[in-house]
């Protein structure tokens, strides 16, 4: 795989060395069948997370409950741990739980484009004055992190952090 130049920084982990060797022996024909992405777009992956200065890195549910989820996730983990990608700002996991009626939130009335008629019997309920303007779904809240044009955003984030372009 892709040497990390800062895999030697890695703090407090263990068996980096191991763990390089372990990549660096698995076949390129193996990562491209279990992977199915070609070896090119990995390469090209690979150079923005080595060129970026801080990764976060987003999954939904179909990973975590995928039958080999809690591997993926390890790994997901491990990536971000050879370049000190997590305990720092702008760096680290985020697996996203928003989706439809995950953990029963539709039923609790979560909802990023909530029914005006819905939001005026809460606000009556709740003695509230409720936002009205649409949320994000997934995919445009991710891309909204990497816009320093959004209200709210970082509008110090580094020069080149971006999305990989390949979101569904």
């Amino acid at each position: 795989m892709t040497h990390f130049p800062g895999c030697r920084r890695a703090q407090g982990g263990t068996d980096v060395d191991e763990y390089r060797e372990l990549c660096e022996a698995t076949r390129w024909e193996r990562i491209v069948g279990d992977s199915g992405i070609e070896e090119r777009q990995i390469r090209e992956l690979a150079d923005v997370y080595v060129g970026s200065e801080r990764t976060i890195i987003a999954w939904c549910l179909g990973v975590t409950q995928h039958e080999h989820g809690v591997d993926t996730i390890r790994e997901l983990v491990n990536v971000l741990l050879l370049r000190g990608n997590i305990g720092r700002p702008g760096a680290g996991p985020s697996p996203v739980r928003g989706h439809s009626n995950v953990q029963g939130n539709r039923t609790c009335g979560i909802n990023n484009r909530a029914d005006h008629a819905w939001l005026d019997r809460m606000e009556q309920a709740c003695g509230i004055s409720a936002p009205r303007q649409d949320g994000y779904g997934t995919v445009a809240a991710i891309r909204a992190m990497a816009d320093p044009s959004m209200p709210g955003s970082d509008r110090r984030r580094p020069a080149g952090v971006r999305t990989t372009g390949r979101e569904r």
